[in-house]
């Protein structure tokens, strides 16, 4: 537990993720699915959806690596629940994607990212809803 909070810590220095002026009625809420490892969006706001994630079913999921860059910049909430209020704080959330990714794999997608690389996710997922 002391090594992901360490860690959410010392991320913020590792990437130099631009911070934006995002407010809440412009942020997309999802809430993160443990059993899947995703985050499953309930409410889709701005153009987030565009570059990030995909769709099931009309359903749409942001990939660990994704919804923690998105809520690194202020462009996304993630719920412990679905329809819930309670927000994950940034620990808990480095915590959840941290089961499902290694921090290495976080980093070099997030300054990928930061510097206009395209990347794609290399994780394949069978979810059939």
């Amino acid at each position: 537990m002391a090594d992901v909070q360490e860690h959410a810590m010392s991320c913020d220095s590792l990437v130099d993720i631009p911070s934006t002026g995002v407010t809440k009625s412009s942020t997309t809420i999802a809430f993160w699915q443990r059993q899947l490892g995703l985050a499953q969006v309930t409410k889709l706001r701005g153009n987030c959806w565009r570059k990030h994630g995909f769709c099931i079913n009309t359903t749409n999921f942001f990939y660990p690596e994704e919804a923690l860059l998105l809520f690194e910049k202020g462009f996304l909430l993630v719920t412990k629940t679905a329809g819930g209020s309670d927000y994950l704080t940034k620990q808990e959330l480095y915590e959840y994607v941290l089961e499902v990714i290694s921090l290495a794999c976080y980093l070099t997608y997030a300054r990928l990212k930061v510097i206009k690389w395209i990347t794609h996710n290399g994780l394949k997922y069978d979810i059939f809803v």
